[in-house]
């Protein structure tokens, strides 16, 4: 019960309006010393974890399209990207 209890609290249900739990709040709820420790009740859905890399992308995308890259003398800098590929290969 408390593996299911953890993770349905950090997912939250958009279904019956239960906003998602931040994993420190819940490491305090399950009266852990760490989030680590949190971290290994955790049991999250590959649909779930699909979910969360789609909106850091979208996220990421939104911040780019709000921020233009500087330019120098018409040539484009380059700015580092993150690496979400790798997230997405787990998905």
């Amino acid at each position: 019960m408390r593996h299911s209890f953890a993770t349905w609290a950090l997912e939250g249900n958009e279904e019956k309006g239960i906003a998602p739990t931040p994993i420190p709040a819940v490491r305090d709820w399950m009266g852990h010393a760490s989030v680590q420790e949190t971290e290994g009740y955790l049991h999250r859905s590959k649909a779930s974890h699909s979910k969360a890399v789609a909106n850091l992308d979208a996220y990421v995308t939104a911040e780019r399209a709000a921020r233009p890259l500087p330019t120098a003398a018409g040539v484009r800098i380059a700015r580092p990207l993150l690496a979400l590929g790798s997230l997405r290969e787990r998905a």
